[in-house]
């Protein structure tokens, strides 16, 4: 039938005249929309960039270190950026390569505020230190992940390369002093090769995620802290012992305290603890016993916010002794409650002459001296 043909042949070019026109107002309506979009997303891309100094000499000495950012600056004569410049470009990851060269560096202020930023910037930046030796000494020392008032990245130390806080200085302390408030996200010591952190001097070392040592690790990972008025806080620790990993012949992740005059710094502990599965080192050398403690002394090695059966379980693994190395005292007894990491040491084991026992030493030394004089 000609005539319902030409009806239903009307009908057919009414729907997509009409599907036509719909689709031009949403395309007028959303192409400005997906045009800023796309614009925003390859400005980010221009931005968003990654900064590697790669070292071409030797930098300064353990007892000289230079400043990063000198080390580090457009005119350097110890190596050249690789890709991009951060004085430059924006780069919101930063990559220090030493290579097979001796690099010594330091930081004695704020490591953010020297940041090379071409605009105003809030935001984290992710570091790797790869094959360096980095020193923070100073209260004026600080070394935080994060440029402005905001953000929060991680630091990567891998490589052989060695941290040292000393003297003051901090680690991702925020304003407020707490781990939530930390200025880093994540301290990742977990890759296959070696990396050490030492804490010492009075020092702050604050961190969110802490990862220290790797299953397949072939090197040592360590956190080694030396004296008892540091604060460090960890969060979310996941300490990690290579297969075949002992004290003897230890492999990934370890942890030691170095006691002074009064003993040791307490690690505090927030979130759940993935792993602890590592090698525990303790040096009593300096310690000078207190009358007070009686014939034993407890030492709190962790006290956590949360249960964590990880304690429980490196207790019990630990039964042989395998895990542990002490220095300068006979063993001790290790507990744990879920919540705390003990070390329990009795008096008659340690190796170091006690007060009295100095006292006759010198009181020797001075007989001693008397008599040749007298003998003169």
């Amino acid at each position: 039938n000609p005539q319902v043909y030409e009806t239903k042949r009307l009908k057919n070019l009414l729907t997509c005249a009409n599907k036509r026109y719909k689709n031009k107002i949403i395309m007028n309506k959303y192409i400005p929309i997906l045009s800023t979009a796309l614009l925003f997303a390859s400005a980010s891309v221009a931005t968003a960039a990654t900064a590697i100094f790669n070292f071409s000499a030797s930098v300064g000495d353990a007892e000289n270190p230079v400043n990063v950012w000198d080390a580090v600056s457009a005119e350097s004569e110890y190596g050249a950026f690789h890709g991009n410049d951060p004085y430059s470009i924006w780069c919101d990851q930063l990559i220090l390569n030493g290579g097979s060269n001796s690099v010594n560096l330091a930081i004695t202020d704020t490591f953010s505020d020297n940041y090379p930023t071409p605009e105003a910037k809030n935001s984290a930046v992710n570091l790797q230190f790869n094959g360096i030796n980095l020193v923070l000494s100073g209260e004026n020392a600080r070394l935080d992940s994060r440029v402005g008032t905001s953000g929060r990245g991680n630091i990567t130390i891998k490589g052989g390369t060695v941290l040292t806080v000393s003297n003051g200085a901090k680690v991702g302390l925020g304003t407020v002093g707490t781990i939530n408030d930390s200025t880093v996200e994540g301290i990742y010591m977990n890759e296959t090769t070696a990396a050490s952190v030492i804490i010492q001097g009075a020092s702050y070392f604050y961190n969110r995620n802490t990862k220290i040592g790797n299953a397949s690790s072939t090197e040592i990972q360590s956190v080694k802290i030396i004296g008892s008025d540091n604060d460090v806080f960890f969060r979310n620790l996941a300490l990690i012992g290579a297969a075949g990993t002992s004290a003897a012949s230890p492999l990934g992740g370890v942890l030691e305290w170095v006691a002074d005059a009064n003993g040791i710094t307490t690690i505090n502990h927030v979130g759940g603890m993935p792993e602890f599965s590592g090698v525990l080192k303790f040096d009593f050398t300096n310690l000078i016993w207190d009358e007070s403690w009686g014939d034993e002394k407890i030492f709190t090695l962790i006290n956590a916010d949360s249960d964590t059966s990880a304690l429980n379980d490196w207790v019990m693994l630990n039964g042989t002794g395998d895990f542990v190395e002490f220095i300068g005292v006979d063993g001790g007894e290790f507990t744990a409650d879920s919540k705390h990491l003990y070390l329990t040491i009795a008096r008659d084991s340690l190796q170091v002459p006690e007060p009295s026992t100095y006292a006759a030493i010198f009181g020797a030394i001075a007989l001693a001296f008397a008599a040749y004089r007298r003998r003169k």
